[in-house]
C-alpha cells in the first residue's frame, strides 16, 4: 500500500526542538503529513484548527499546557484521536487514568524510531 496518497495527518506536540524534528522525520517517513505544536496550548490550537488528525505524537512535560491537560481537553472537545506518549519514564506512571483513556500508547523516551514507526503505522493505518 502506498502510504503517500493516503492524506494521513499526524500533530506532534514536543517543546524540545530535536525530538520534535526526529519525530516529525517518523511521521513523513510513513508518508504522512505532520503537523508540528511546540507546547500544549499550541496543540491544542492546531486540533482545533485542523478538521482532521489522524494521530498525535504528544510529550507530556511541555509548557504552556501539560500533556495531561492536553489529553484530558481533547476528550472535553469530544476528539477521540490516537495518541502516542513520549515521554520519560517516570511521567507515564504520573496520572495513571489520564493514560487509562481508550487510544493511548505510551513510549519511552528515548523512543526507538523503528518502533514509533510502526506503532504510528499501526494506529493511523488501521481500520476504523
Amino acid at each position: 500500500m502506498n502510504t503517500t496518497s493516503l492524506n494521513k495527518r499526524v500533530l506532534v506536540a514536543e517543546d524540545e526542538t530535536e525530538a520534535r524534528n526526529l519525530f516529525c522525520e517518523v511521521v513523513t517517513k510513513c508518508g504522512f503529513t505532520a503537523i508540528e505544536a511546540r507546547d500544549g496550548a499550541e496543540a491544542i490550537r492546531m486540533v482545533s484548527t485542523w478538521d482532521r488528525l489522524d494521530a498525535i505524537i504528544l510529550d507530556i512535560k511541555m509548557p504552556n499546557m501539560h500533556g495531561y491537560q492536553v489529553i484530558e481537553k481533547l476528550r472535553e472537545m469530544k476528539k477521540h484521536i490516537p495518541i502516542i506518549v513520549c515521554t520519560a519514564f517516570q511521567a507515564l506512571h504520573d496520572d495513571a487514568s489520564v493514560m487509562s483513556y481508550p487510544g493511548i500508547v505510551t513510549m519511552e523516551k528515548p523512543v526507538s524510531l523503528n518502533e514509533l514507526k510502526k506503532t504510528l503505522e499501526d494506529l493511523v493505518l488501521a481500520p476504523k
